[in-house]
């Protein structure tokens, strides 16, 4: 997004975004591996306000980084299990702004081929 004047809002988009994911297979049905996501800092501005009342300030939405394990085990050609974390490092994200993510989170599921 381009801000040329004052009267612009919202955030601009990060200067350096990136995720990365490896995973290794060690049979035809256990893998693991190591994900993570990266988000450089992200800059706006708002109103808070309303009428004559209204004032224009700057947001800043902080960087983050996120660092996270998966691996999986397939029971046989039809069921498989998976298991998915992330935020090991226990910091603060947001991912949208204004809302954040401060704890580590664990996703786990099944795959099922009919």
């Amino acid at each position: 997004m381009d801000f040329d004047n004052e009267t612009d809002l919202g955030l601009k988009l990060p200067r350096v975004s990136a995720d990365f994911k490896a995973v290794y297979d060690f049979t035809s049905r256990v893998y693991a591996g190591v994900r993570a996501e990266v988000c450089g800092a992200r800059f706006g501005r708002g109103y808070a306000g309303y009428g004559v009342n209204t004032i224009s300030y700057d947001v800043k939405v902080p960087g983050w980084f996120d660092l996270g394990l998966l691996g999986g085990w397939q029971f046989n050609r039809k069921l498989g299990f998976w298991l998915e974390s992330g935020n090991l490092l226990c910091e603060t994200i947001q991912r949208s702004p204004f809302y954040s993510e401060k704890d580590l989170w664990i996703t786990a599921g099944i795959t099922l081929s009919l």
